[in-house]
């Protein structure tokens, strides 16, 4: 995994009382594919541009609007799983690798597609497993992380 800060959310804004958020990077999986002698290639560039352009997006609407970060990162998550719905999101996931399925869109099409797939296994009862069962590693490495930096970090309120 490539963890690199682009920049994103460390704009000081003012529902943030002035502060920056300087925890927030561009992170983009290092995916294999074919060597580029047997008709593969390597996109790291693409993938880190994409989501370099998502974060970007997302900096332009904190700034430029008062949506707290909650209610954008909540949109977010609901953006990917409607783009999902209406079958426009597979495709440019496919296209953009890492770069789409990293940020917070890629997590609504990720649910999305857990749900999707429990409720055909499942039916109606899949609507209330399949999302969490298809991110289950990722809610897991973000909880455990976010522990360990409690552990190391002191927060302080202002």
């Amino acid at each position: 995994m490539l963890f690199v800060p682009t920049g994103a959310l460390l704009s000081t804004v003012s529902f943030n009382e002035g502060n920056s958020i300087p925890g927030i990077a561009h992170a983009v999986m290092l995916e294999e594919f074919p060597a580029p002698e047997r008709g593969g290639r390597m996109d790291y560039v693409t993938a880190f541009l994409i989501g370099g352009a998502i974060c970007a997006i997302v900096q332009v609407i904190m700034d430029n609007t008062k949506l707290l970060p909650g209610r954008i990162m909540v949109g977010l998550v609901c953006a990917g799983a409607i783009l999902s719905f209406f079958g426009l999101y597979e495709p440019f996931a496919d296209w953009a690798k890492s770069g789409a399925s990293v940020p917070l869109i890629g997590f609504g099409h990720l649910l999305f597609k857990g749900v999707k797939e429990a409720v055909d296994k499942q039916g109606f009862i899949g609507t209330f497993y399949g999302g969490l069962e298809s991110a289950a590693v990722g809610i897991s490495g973000a909880l455990i992380m976010g522990y360990l930096a409690s552990l190391v970090f002191k927060s302080k309120m202002k």
